[in-house]
């Protein structure tokens, strides 16, 4: 089965990134011009969490950005999302996204990256649930395929033999 997923691997990573782009929002974040977002100290208030809070250009990233770390599983506490953790590699993964946000990015586009960068792992929903069973069932439906066009094709020869 690895030599399968290997010679699919390709396939797999352009299939997955052709339907987030189907999937995923594409509209641009306006470019201000008042300078690069910086972070802001951590929140400390009782209403908030412990998480690094950043600065947005505007709501819709803010909602963007919220919305992908949501979606995302911290690798190292994979209970939680990567909004929610705390652990370290999820303030790093917190801050790419952010970065991409920033360099008005799709998407789709950071969801590829995340899942180039760390596996699919990251994903708490797959694009296209079924592409492990298209994989692993995918050969055994062509040879189903391949030997009913045999059989016919020598039923065809017999017949035209008789």
């Amino acid at each position: 089965m690895t030599f399968s997923l290997v010679v699919y691997k390709p396939v797999g990573l352009l299939g997955l990134a052709f339907l987030l782009a189907l999937i995923s929002p594409t509209q641009p974040v306006p470019a201000q011009t008042d300078g690069q977002a910086v972070l802001a100290p951590a929140a400390t208030d009782a209403g908030s969490s412990p998480i690094e809070s950043f600065s947005f250009r505007s709501p819709l990233q803010e909602r963007r950005f919220h919305g992908l770390t949501s979606n995302m599983r911290c690798l190292e506490n994979p209970e939680q999302s990567l909004a929610e953790s705390t652990a370290p590699q999820a303030r790093e993964m917190r801050a790419a996204v952010f970065r991409m946000l920033q360099d008005d990015r799709a998407d789709f586009e950071i969801r590829l990256f995340m899942v180039d960068e760390y596996g699919e792992a990251v994903l708490y929903q797959s694009a296209f649930p079924g592409h492990r069973l298209l994989l692993e069932v995918g050969p055994i439906v062509l040879l189903v395929i391949g030997l009913i066009a045999a059989f016919i094709v020598s039923m065809r020869k017999r017949r035209a033999a008789q």
